[in-house]
Order: structure tokens, then sequence, then C-alpha cells
């Protein structure tokens, strides 16, 4: 329920609407480095979209692995454990299609990304498939180890990606409050 009121040129609105306690995970790694967390929405078709767009920035972006994951309906999170430093970070997942807008905001505000970890509605993230890369480079332990507690079988995906793991163990884990989606 939202309330607008007239003052002058301005509109002054108030509402209220309801929001419920997430636990997310952040992407910043010890070394101040970030690897690529993604959030998309009013995804149509994973195969014909989204995983299209992912494969293409894959490659223009020399990514290594990304991971996705269906979090809710039509909606999907990806991480790749290559590190970046923030700006390009930002740069790449700005420039990915189906990208949620209030993901970027947050990204940018915060100077961090943040993916919900917790269950939403009843869903919680299930993984769908890999999009591999031969790509080299340094990646995170941290988050590798926490990626392989999602996905089944993980050891076969970690063992062929190319990065070089750091020896930086320690995630951010991080509670937000989020509004109740329709």
């Amino acid at each position: 329920m939202f309330k607008r009121i007239k003052l002058f040129k301005y509109y002054l609105i108030l509402g209220l609407q309801k929001t419920y306690r997430a636990s997310g995970i952040t992407s910043v790694c010890k070394d101040d480095m970030h690897i690529l967390l993604w959030d998309f929405d009013k995804v149509k078709s994973v195969k014909k979209e989204l995983i299209p767009n992912l494969k293409k920035l894959q490659k223009q972006f020399n990514l290594s692995n990304i991971y996705l994951f269906c979090s809710s309906p039509r909606k999907y999170h990806a991480y790749c454990l290559k590190k970046h430093n923030f700006h390009d970070m930002f740069r790449i997942i700005r420039l990915t299609p189906f990208t949620d807008d209030n993901f970027l905001i947050y990204t940018a505000r915060r100077m961090e990304a943040t993916l919900r970890i917790s269950p939403k509605k009843g869903h919680k993230p299930v993984f769908i498939q890999c999009m591999p890369s031969k790509t080299k480079g340094s990646g995170s332990s941290a988050h590798r180890e926490f990626l392989k507690k999602l996905i089944p079988n993980s050891n076969k995906l970690f063992n062929k990606e190319t990065l070089n793991w750091d020896n930086d163990y320690r995630l951010i884990f991080t509670e937000y409050d989020t509004g109740e989606q329709k």
C-alpha cells in the first residue's frame, strides 16, 4: 500500500511493504578481490536466452567456469570463481542481460555483490549446470568450498577447473531485509 502526496513540484510517497530476513553470501575475497555473482530475473528460456549470453560473456571476458542455479521460478543465480577487482566485476555483471536491476543498485552501493542463499517462499537454489572453460587465473577457495556443498558430484567439476586457488577459506555471509515478492 503506497500513498502519494503532492508537495509543490514534488511527490512524497509513503508506504508499507512486508519484508523478511534473508541470508546471503558476498563476492568479497580476503585480498579485496571479488568473484562474479549474478542474480537474474524474468528469464523466459534458460537454454535459448540466459546460457548463450553467459557463454558469450565467458568468452569475451576470459571467464572461468560459470555455475548456474535456479533460485525460484524464472529466477537464477550464477557464480564464476575467477577473481576480479570490483570495477571489472561490476562492469561484467552490468553488461549481462537479465541481471536484476535491484541487484545492480545494491552491488554499486555496497561495493560488493550479494546473493541470497536462504530459501525464499520455499525455494532453495538448485544447481542446473556448469559452463566449462579452460581459462586460467586466480580463484577463490572459500567460494569453491561453499559451492561444493550445493553441487552434487562437485569434485568432478572442480577438478577440471583450471584456476590457481588461493589459500583463504574465509567467506563473508550477510543478513539483510528484503521485500516480499508477489
